[in-house]
């Protein structure tokens, strides 16, 4: 079987170190800018385009990557919690990673470039707790971020003012009730 010969050559790691993958990536005194969403595929012209813009990057420390998603999350029902998208395959983003300031347009232009070529091959939303500000982002990607909960949670959040700090900074605005906190 396919899977069993590929399953041989990994060698098995703990989550803790998994979880350390990525540390010499993003290390402290680098500029980011990143963007991603869900897909419920992989398909060759979504990696067909990803391969084709990659090479476009202002930076070589740059990174463009699926992050698997399913299994026990897609156990949990849609409203069960205040992450709905319990249908997506993966994520994919792109991180842009550099050095200079000087170079902040070209690669924060980049990862938009990447994110509006690759929108026709995700489900238009993503997590929440990376999206930037809702300027940038606009009201409704935040809404589709939130899904089939988004009124539950706003209605939660005019009763239960409390529990705003859980909310990040693209939400608590447009959250908050007219009378405010």
């Amino acid at each position: 079987m396919a899977g069993d010969s590929c399953r041989s050559r990994i060698p098995w790691s703990s989550i803790t170190c998994i979880q350390t993958f990525f540390d010499d990536s993003f290390a402290r005194g680098r500029r980011y800018y990143f963007k991603s969403n869900f897909t419920q595929s992989i398909s060759d012209k979504a990696i067909a385009t990803i391969l084709k813009l990659f090479t476009t990057a202002p930076s070589k420390l740059s990174i463009i990557y699926f992050q698997q998603l399913g299994n026990a999350a897609n156990r949990v029902g849609v409203t069960e919690t205040a992450f709905s998208h319990r249908d997506a395959l993966c994520e994919w983003g792109c991180d842009a990673v550099w050095l200079d300031p000087a170079e902040d347009a070209a690669n924060i232009r980049w990862v938009r470039e990447v994110f509006e070529a690759m929108r026709p091959f995700t489900s238009g939303s993503g997590y929440v707790n990376q999206f930037g500000l809702e300027a940038d982002e606009g009201s409704d990607r935040i809404k589709a971020a939130f899904g089939a909960n988004y009124d539950r949670l706003v209605s939660l959040k005019n009763t239960a003012k409390s529990c705003g700090s859980a909310l990040t900074k693209a939400t608590r605005r447009e959250l908050i009730s007219p009378g405010g906190w």
